[in-house]
């Protein structure tokens, strides 16, 4: 049964002076948003009304990724609201007493075709399907999780997507894989887009970096999603991860706290 359903539209973004996850769902020109956090066990916030060809990616990680329990992860992704729609949801799970938050966007790129991956410590290189009948993709995480116990505790252990550069694929950038190096694991969704915008990397070792990746105004359709993240994920706090944050004036921002880095890439 559903215990959760936040629900509000307007042009509100996250604030660009905290990273601070609280539980909310909303719409804003270009996607919807839905966080979701948990200070032990399972947690999940859903947005309904979202359309069929809606994706859900992930925004920002925060927190704890120990894995006492046996697995935690942090995730984005569109499900069947079982009346007939379709629903963003966000979801975490953590050990008890730690603390995991995770930001959901829900993106419709206006068509169907969809490919995901996988990769962790013993599948560290996996190439992604090309969506088909796509001619023009972007790919980005929808999930990071540890069931090794040893995933995202020290800054080697990272997952990020690469392109091989293959010509004539998908506007020269080739075909695009999912790296796990360290104890990474994560997975990735490649979807239909109409052009790349913009990508940045944010983060050095135990210093907080903030970095604009793009400056159109998402009421145009830009997005920004995470496509890699690495470091410690160890700190009980819903303000100590990675996050892509969106402003009134249109400017797209990847802030990561000290320990933590990521990567974006900005499309519609």
């Amino acid at each position: 049964m559903k215990t959760r359903h936040l629900k509000s539209v307007g042009l509100l973004a996250m604030c660009l002076g905290s990273l601070a996850v609280t539980e909310k769902a909303y719409a804003y020109a270009g996607a919807v948003v839905v966080t979701e956090y948990t200070t032990g066990g399972y947690a999940y916030n859903y947005y309904d009304g979202v359309g069929s060809t809606t994706r859900g990616l992930i925004g920002g990680v925060f927190g704890n990724l120990n894995n006492s329990l046996g697995t935690s992860y942090a995730r984005s992704y569109v499900t069947s609201d079982g009346m007939g729609g379709w629903e963003e949801v966000a979801d975490v799970l953590s050990a008890s007493g730690d603390t995991l938050a995770v930001w959901g966007y829900g993106v419709d790129p206006g068509s169907s075709p969809t490919s995901t991956a996988s990769c962790d410590p013993n599948h560290r290189d996996i190439e992604i399907s090309d969506p088909s009948g796509a001619s023009r993709w972007a790919c980005f995480l929808d999930t990071v999780e540890n069931s090794t116990q040893y995933s995202f505790s020290a800054w080697a252990d990272e997952a990020n997507i690469e392109w091989d550069g293959t010509a004539g694929y998908n506007n020269n950038r080739g075909h695009a894989w999912i790296h796990c190096y360290g104890n990474a694991e994560a997975t990735a969704r490649c979807i239909p887009i109409s052009h790349y915008v913009n990508s940045g990397t944010a983060g050095a070792t135990w210093t907080s970096t903030s970095l604009d990746i793009a400056g159109q105004d998402g009421a145009d359709g830009e997005f920004c999603m995470l496509t890699g993240i690495n470091g410690t994920f160890r700190t009980n706090s819903t303000s100590y991860g990675v996050g892509i944050t969106h402003t009134l004036f249109g400017d797209w921002t990847l802030t990561t706290s000290a320990g933590v880095g990521g990567t974006a890439e900005c499309d519609y």
